[in-house]
């Protein structure tokens, strides 16, 4: 406030300490000079009521929109990616993902894109470990995504529908090798073979082509601690 003061966007005083008696001298100094405050403010407001109004904001955001951005969204080694989270991924997430919902993010069709530009370039392979869940049902049961890094082939994650009929979010791994890595930007791309619509399962009336569900996702340059999904 007292910036604000200085810069003549405001009138009134200031108080030089946080006591009671520095706060009451400038009391009294406002009280004392109400006439000549209430004169500049008056003077003021016009033009403050114009930097800060609805229109202003309006015509700010019109200008920014035809601007490159300043800013892109960073990923840090380590962090978990939380899809339900729409603030916490969305700005990651490129084509291919069904809208945000309470558990996590679908893929839509037939390949479903990240693009994380990370914070410095790695020096050794990552591990991705994601965890997901597919959408299989006795009509419909087995999937095969195959992940990859920057357009090359990391791994395949292959689902099948257990015995029992049932099925879990899991962990899934994917190794991705320093020679895929490349800079500091990655592009991983998960390319689903068979999407199909739960209204086409005869499940709902919901006519996405759905393939893999993702509720959370890390990179890390730590050997993986999870069994890819082939083996499962």
């Amino acid at each position: 406030m007292s910036e604000q003061l200085a810069a003549g966007h405001a009138a009134g005083t200031i108080f030089a300490k946080p006591t009671a008696e520095s706060v009451a001298d400038s009391v009294i100094e406002a009280l004392q000079g109400l006439d000549s405050f209430a004169a500049a403010a008056e003077r003021i407001a016009p033009v403050i009521r114009k930097e800060n109004s609805c229109q202003r904001v309006l015509e700010r955001m019109l200008e920014l929109a035809t601007e490159s951005p300043d800013m892109e969204p960073r990923y840090r080694l380590g962090e978990n990616i939380s899809f339900n989270d729409a603030c916490d991924s969305r700005l990651l997430m490129g084509s291919g993902w069904s809208h945000t919902e309470d558990w996590g993010v679908w893929t839509i069709g037939r390949e479903a894109t990240l693009r994380l530009r990370l914070d410095e370039r790695p020096s050794e392979s990552l591990t991705l470990n994601a965890f997901v869940t597919p959408l299989l049902t006795p009509q419909h049961d087995r999937l095969s995504v195959r992940v990859m890094c920057n357009e090359s082939l990391a791994t395949e994650w292959v689902f099948t529908l257990p015995g029992n009929g049932g099925w879990s979010p899991r962990w899934c791994v994917a190794e991705l090798p320093q020679r895929l890595v490349g800079g500091d930007e990655l592009r991983i791309s998960f390319l689903v073979d068979a999407p199909a619509s739960p209204l086409a399962l005869g499940l709902s009336g919901d006519p996405r082509e759905l393939g893999l569900g993702f509720l959370r996702l890390s990179l890390s340059a730590a050997p993986a601690a999870c069994l890819p999904a082939r083996s499962q």
